[in-house]
């Protein structure tokens, strides 16, 4: 059986890749926390696996598949604090971390400009935004899930 603790590295990696957002022109609706809908836990999940192996092509699917339930687990622990200073407070099974965020639009489709601590940066879409959920795409990973509040 796997332990968790391989999974550390990239679920920090998966959760960093997923946020990182100043909201100039944006709603305000998208500070504060935010953490996965359960019906959004397993295709997160899924989609961490695929891109741990397209990643690492050592990384067995099939073993990673048979932990399932433990990736779920952490993913569920995930929360996200977005700062209106234009910092993402980020917490994850491994600790803590501080991201920044860019939110580009005045509505709905936003784009997300993201800027990694190691500084690199990408771009999702958020489709939709309320003060209660957020439907979010995670292109690099190629999901889409929703947030809700804690």
């Amino acid at each position: 059986m796997l332990s968790v603790t391989p999974f550390g590295k990239w679920i920090a990696t998966a959760a960093i890749t997923v946020f990182s957002i100043t909201n100039l022109d944006g709603s305000k609706d998208i500070l504060g926390k935010w953490k996965y809908e359960e019906a959004s836990v397993p295709t997160v999940a899924k989609a961490i696996i695929n891109q741990v192996v397209a990643r690492n092509p050592s990384a067995s699917k099939e073993e990673l598949e048979a932990n399932i339930s433990s990736i779920e687990d952490m993913v569920r622990t995930i929360e996200v604090d977005f700062k209106d200073d234009g910092t993402i407070e980020l917490q994850t099974p491994q600790g803590p971390q501080t991201l920044k965020y860019k939110l580009v639009g005045n509505a709905a489709p936003y784009t997300v400009e993201i800027t990694r601590p190691d500084g690199t940066s990408k771009k999702d879409i958020i489709l939709s935004l309320t003060p209660t959920k957020m439907k979010y795409v995670n292109v690099e990973r190629g999901d889409t899930a929703i947030y809700i509040r804690p």
